[in-house]
This record gives structure tokens, C-alpha cells and sequence, in this order.
């Protein structure tokens, strides 16, 4: 005689109502994300009248979280920035402040921040302020880097790059650059040479 296999039954776990609400709130968030994205997309500076990238800023700091997916978004721009986590903590004209984690993947043989590292903060926060503080009828390159490293870095790091307001004329222009412990101290600091030249007039005829 044959015995009968019991059938097997596969349980689903129903979300709950916390669940519920949470799924809603991160779907919400990403939509109100994804169509800022389309919107940063199709803007074009020239058309901007005031600062573009403060406009975008200040959109996303409207939506939940929204400083935290402005860095991410923006450091996935430029892929090697992301290598260090960064969100950008302050945005303003002739003023960036860029934060990020020390994590394992970032120290080195004395388990310190990696000098590597915070230069690459230190580079994300000049491009981010000269983005947000030239005129328009200016652009700007990276030359070079010059820094010193008078402390060792044992915490997480604030990066921070600033230029006097009347400093945007055409020429070399040194970016005062600094990285700071949690305690206040600097651990790195130096300049970022740019080259701000004259933008091209467009042909209109």
C-alpha cells in the first residue's frame, strides 16, 4: 500500500502595517528622487539665470533625506568620489563642506584615514563650491594640489574648501582646502590650483 506524501505547504510572511508604511514612504521617496533626477537632467546651466547647482541643492533638501541622495547622486557623476561614501553637508556660494565615514576600506597600515582619501574629499568639496560660486560667463579646470598632513587622521572626516567672494576672476586661483578630525582638528590642508578662464560666447547668428 502506497503511502500519501503530505503535501508541502510554502507560508508567506504578510507584511504589517509598519511594514506597509514604510514600503510607502521609501516608494515615495524614491519617486519624488527619481523625478528630480529627470528634472537635473534635461536643466541646462546656460539657461539658468541664477546658480544651477544651488537650484538642484535646494530642490533636494525638500524631499525626506534628501542631502543624503544629493550626495549620492552627485558623487555617481563622478564614480571615484563615491569610493568614499561623502555627503555633501553644506553648499553655498564660495563654500562646500563634505563629510564621510572612516571605514576599514579607507585606512591604512596604521589603521588612520588614508591621506588618499581625504584628498579625494578635499577635491569633491573645491569642485562642488566652484560649481555653485562661478559666474556664468566664466569656467573653471583643476590644475594641481598642494597639501600637508599635520595630524593624523583617527576619526571620521569634514572636508572643507572656501575662496574669498571677489575671488572669481580669470586666472590661477588657489582653493583654500582643509580636512578636519571630530575633535576640531586639522589633520589635512592645502591649496587646489584652478584655472578660471572666459566661456565662450555662443554664435548666435
Amino acid at each position: 500500500m502506497r503511502r500519501c506524501q503530505p503535501k508541502r505547504v510554502m507560508s508567506v510572511c504578510k507584511p504589517t502595517s509598519h511594514q506597509n508604511t514604510a514600503a510607502q514612504v521609501a516608494f515615495t521617496a524614491i519617486s519624488r528622487y527619481l523625478y528630480w533626477s529627470y528634472q537635473i537632467i534635461r536643466t541646462k546651466r546656460p539657461d539658468m539665470t541664477d546658480n544651477y547647482l544651488l537650484k538642484i541643492y535646494k530642490k533636494f533638501l525638500k524631499l525626506p533625506c534628501g542631502r543624503r541622495l544629493f550626495s549620492w547622486y552627485s558623487a555617481r557623476r563622478a564614480p571615484y568620489f563615491s569610493s568614499i561614501s561623502p555627503q555633501i553637508t553644506q553648499l553655498r556660494p564660495n563654500h562646500c563642506e563634505v563629510t564621510f565615514k572612516k571605514r576599514k576600506q579607507l585606512q591604512n597600515h596604521i589603521g588612520t584615514v588614508h591621506v588618499i582619501a581625504i584628498c579625494n574629499g578635499l577635491e569633491m568639496a573645491m569642485g562642488f563650491m566652484c560649481e555653485a560660486s562661478i559666474p556664468k560667463t566664466l569656467r573653471w579646470i583643476p590644475k594641481g594640489m598642494e597639501v600637508t598632513y599635520p595630524a593624523k587622521a583617527a576619526t571620521d572626516i569634514r572636508c572643507v574648501a572656501e575662496v574669498p567672494g571677489d575671488a572669481w576672476k580669470p586666472g590661477n586661483l588657489p582653493v583654500v582646502v582643509k580636512a578636519y578630525d571630530l575633535d576640531g582638528n586639522i589633520v589635512v590642508e592645502g591649496t587646489i590650483t584652478i584655472w578660471v578662464s572666459e566661456r565662450q560666447k555662443q554664435n548666435t547668428e
